[in-house]
């Protein structure tokens, strides 16, 4: 299956399509699952599943009532995304490589909201005199170094606790999961867990999430956090051009 079909299928502007199986689509709303974790060995098409959810979100929302904030430590898979009119540059540096710059915007929003005697951005947004707060795509294509990092865990587990009351959604990638995150098993409070093929046992049950080894090309496992059991499904027929060609419609 293309994933130029699934750019055609309306839905609502939160909802995006991860995968499919004997004609079943997987779908998933943003707005109740707001962080998301991909991992898997190096080429096995995280960093496709996470372009994947971004340009159905931009194929479907406005720039006024989204933006991305894309963190991409190598400098080469989110690039395209960083010059258009859904960065979201005001707030954070894009070129960062630390999660305190995150951390700290969402600190802003939460101020910003008690401010105004508010629980959470729909609240704050309701506010009728008052300019409404995009929405913010949080996209980490491969945070191996950031995981490195003095308290990166402690850090990330909060901006996942923060997540859905500052209307901030958490994509990130990673095949590094020897570190404390995973560890001490945090990655297991996002919504969403998603991994593809690990090449050993001993990766995935570090990873947290089970029987994520031996999967086929482009086969992944996904885990709803407080459902079980795992579901199988397929990614998507891709091609990069896809990035430059919706990217420009939107210029």
């Amino acid at each position: 299956m293309d994933f130029e079909d699934i750019l055609n299928i309306e839905s609502i502007p939160t909802e995006v399509i991860l995968g499919h199986k004997d004609n079943e689509l997987f779908k998933i709303d943003l707005n109740k699952y707001t962080s998301i974790i991909i991992t898997g060995s190096t080429g096995t098409s995280k960093s496709v599943m996470l372009n994947q959810i971004l340009l159905q979100l931009i194929k479907k929302n406005n720039p006024y009532d989204l933006k991305i904030v894309s963190i991409n430590p190598t400098k080469v898979e989110l690039k395209p995304y960083r010059v258009t009119k859904y960065s979201y540059n005001s707030e954070i540096d894009l070129e960062c490589h630390s999660f305190s710059a995150i951390l700290n915007m969402i600190k802003k929003r939460i101020s910003l909201f008690n401010e105004y005697n508010v629980n959470n951005f729909d609240e704050y947004n309701k506010i009728s005199f008052k300019q409404s707060l995009p929405l913010i795509v949080l996209a980490i294509d491969e945070a191996t170094f950031l995981l490195k990092e003095k308290d990166s865990d402690e850090k990330l587990k909060w901006i996942i606790e923060h997540c859905k009351e500052t209307g901030v959604i958490l994509l990130l990638t990673t095949n590094n999961i020897y570190n404390n995150f995973f560890d001490k098993g945090y990655n297991t409070l996002a919504d969403i867990r998603i991994s593809f093929d690990f090449v050993c046992f001993e990766d995935a049950k570090q990873a947290n999430i089970n029987d994520c080894q031996n999967l086929s090309k482009n086969e992944f496992l996904v885990e709803i956090r407080n459902e079980a059991p795992a579901l199988r499904f397929y990614n998507f027929n891709f091609n990069d051009k896809t990035i430059y060609e919706i990217l420009k419609e939107d210029e």
